[in-house]
């Protein structure tokens, strides 16, 4: 869908900008402008969300008449910085706080009775949940009786009562969630972590306006990649200037995260976030306990951060060493029991897996498959008689309304539509599996084909693909859920050469050619078996700015190859021999025939198997590069020079 000459000219640069902005949904020049900067966005007042107001009050009050406040938070990223954004922004407010995570495989996700006893018992006059406790009805209430306040900050979907009607826990003194907000609202789409930083915001008003709140914008910008938010107006407002402030100056613990890492906080991308950050993050919170990570995003100084880093990357590698043991046990399950594929969502059990690792793998099949997956610690037959259960979902499949209807046998649950968690009675397992299958076939969004289907894409040459392109393509950034990165295509093209990449061959590289003769190189990322088509192709890909060893270039990654009309791709046509070169014409620029007197060289080209071009230029010369069907002219910047 090409955008309109006026609204182009607003945008400016590259046409296909303003096309991916204009297909989805940007009509109005200046809130198009206002989605690429920041700067000209304006976001929405805290005070908006529902139950902010209360919970502003009663923590001001907390704060003044010095009553002591935990922080109840959860053990993902999301929760571990929302508990880092409370407590950093009280403590600088002068209030008397610390907090409390419970563990993964203990406790779970959400509040329960000996955490709050143990609240009661150590004199804390109120209790703050972030990112959890919008629907532990029992447990507020417990609370209520021992005479503690508490506040819910969340951001899960809401419970329904008997007739549709949103429900909420009535003793609570706040519940400030933006899932009370209509779908279309600026926070409707916060994370906990965003909620967690809006009440910092007004509070910080309310107690002391000359305290800003901005230096806790790189923990937001951590927990909204992690918990792959929507990115759509305050949500993408707070990502975008959260990476501003990593780039600019990450706290220690951070940066402590990204030496590990090996990346740079200036370069740092919300990919990078979501594939290096996030999982060591997660780790602490899978193996140990996330207030780990807590200390870690509140430490002070690079001393203190750098030991609680390296305890952090040593549980990473031990993360890693166990979702690949569920991967390859699932992977063998799956081969036994094929049929689970012909179901709406990919539902696996087993008392082998270890819990704290369900949720990757599980995003692993949900991302390969195109349809909910939901990986289960435990089978049918016990030990426990209550087993655990994690689910990743795909757009067009709210797995948690899918896992919630579920409500006579489910024991706890809790989410969002792309991913949730539960616990059910051991035995219930294959009667969940079928309840899940029933209800998405009646209430997905899209059907299969719709899921697999590969969306809106742009069509470009392929040797378009290349750092002038990728640059602008940065414009869009960053990316993530409501603001996919550009999918471009590219056909007629035929695969030249495909080998296996990585250590395990887990993935692949592969070579494709235009009719022009042109050879690109694409990543194709989790491939393993997959074979090319043998013939002419259109290939769907991404264009991405990669950065190794300090060395910066445009990266393919291919995500789909799909069988073109027969088409013939014209074959390469060989270059005349050296003596045969023609000169190089009159009407040449004088200052190109200042320099090549004489001859015009031809392309040298010693790595053509793999179609690299490279020519040598020695002394004051000019050349003409054979590029597959006819000379280019080529005038060297330098008397030295090498063209790859």
């Amino acid at each position: 869908m090409s955008a309109p000459a006026a609204f182009a000219a607003a945008i400016g640069g590259h046409p296909l900008i303003a096309d991916v902005l204009w297909s989805r949904g940007h009509r109005d020049p200046q809130a198009a402008r206002a989605f690429l900067d920041p700067h000209l966005y304006t976001p929405a007042p805290p005070l908006a969300l529902p139950g902010m107001a209360e919970a502003v009050a009663r923590l001001r009050a907390a704060i003044l008449r010095s009553e002591p406040i935990r922080v109840w938070g959860d053990f993902d990223v999301d929760g571990q910085t929302s508990t880092s954004t409370l407590v950093l922004g009280l403590r600088a407010l002068g209030a008397q706080v610390d907090y409390t995570i419970p563990n993964r495989v203990t406790h779970s996700h959400g509040l329960n009775r000996d955490g709050i006893a143990r609240a009661r018992a150590d004199g804390i006059a109120l209790l703050v949940t972030c990112d959890c406790g919008v629907t532990d009805f029992a447990d507020i209430a417990y609370a209520g009786e021992l005479g503690l306040d508490l506040i819910v900050t969340d951001h899960h979907d809401l419970a329904l009562d008997a007739v549709g009607a949103p429900r909420l826990p009535l003793e609570a003194l706040a519940v400030v969630n933006p899932k009370r907000l209509p779908p279309e609202h600026p926070l409707a789409n916060l994370p906990g972590v965003g909620v967690a930083y809006k009440v910092i915001e007004a509070l910080t008003a309310a107690v002391n306006p000359m305290i800003w709140p901005d230096p806790l914008l790189d923990l937001v910008a951590l927990g909204i990649v992690a918990d792959v938010a929507h990115q759509a107006a305050d949500t993408r407002y707070l990502l975008q200037r959260g990476l501003g402030r990593i780039h600019d100056n990450p706290r220690p613990g951070l940066r402590a995260l990204l030496q590990m890492s090996g990346l740079d906080s200036a370069q740092v991308t919300a990919d990078d976030i979501g594939f290096q950050i996030g999982p060591r993050l997660n780790a602490a919170g899978r193996l140990d306990t996330a207030e780990l990570a807590v200390a870690l995003l509140t430490a002070a100084t690079d001393a203190e951060a750098r030991p609680i880093a390296e305890k952090i990357e040593a549980l990473n590698l031990e993360r890693r060493k166990l979702q690949r043991s569920v991967e390859e046990s699932s992977e063998r399950l799956l081969a036994e029991h094929p049929e689970w594929l012909d179901r709406a969502a990919l539902i696996m059990a087993s008392p082998e897996w270890h819990p704290s690792v369900l949720g990757v793998v599980a995003s692993g099949y949900a991302e390969r498959l195109h349809r909910p997956a939901m990986l289960i610690a435990g089978d049918e037959n016990g030990p426990p008689a209550v087993v655990r259960g994690s689910a990743r979902g795909v757009h067009g499949f709210d797995i948690n309304a899918a896992i919630l209807a579920q409500g006579h046998m489910l024991l706890a649950s809790g989410g969002h539509p792309l991913a949730a968690g539960f616990a059910i009675p051991a035995e219930r397992i294959a009667e969940f599996r079928e309840g899940i299958d029933v209800w998405l076939r009646a209430h997905a969004q899209v059907d299969q084909a719709g899921a697999e289907a590969i969306g809106e894409s742009y069509p470009i040459a392929l040797t378009d693909a290349a750092e002038t392109l990728c640059a602008q393509i940065e414009r869009l950034a960053p990316f993530g859920p409501g603001n996919e990165r550009p999918i471009l295509r590219a056909a007629p093209v035929r695969v030249a050469r495909i080998e296996p990449l990585g250590r395990d061959g887990r993935h692949q590289r592969v070579w494709l050619r235009d009719e022009a003769g042109a050879l690109r190189e694409m990543v194709w990322w989790r491939s393993a078996g997959q074979s090319a088509i043998d013939g002419p192709c259109a290939v769907y890909f991404t264009l991405r700015r990669h950065v190794y060893r300090g060395q910066e270039r445009a990266q393919m990654q291919l995500e789909r190859l799909v069988a073109a009309p027969a088409l013939e791709l014209a074959p390469p046509v060989d270059p005349p021999p050296m003596w045969m070169a023609p000169k190089l014409p009159d009407s040449a620029p004088a200052e190109t025939l200042a320099l090549a007197p004489a001859i015009t060289l031809p392309l040298l080209c010693h790595r053509s198997a793999i179609g690299r071009r490279s020519v040598s230029c020695f002394g004051k010369c000019a050349c003409r590069i054979w590029l597959g069907r006819q000379f280019h002219p080529w005038l060297p910047a330098r008397p030295r020079a090498w063209l790859a």
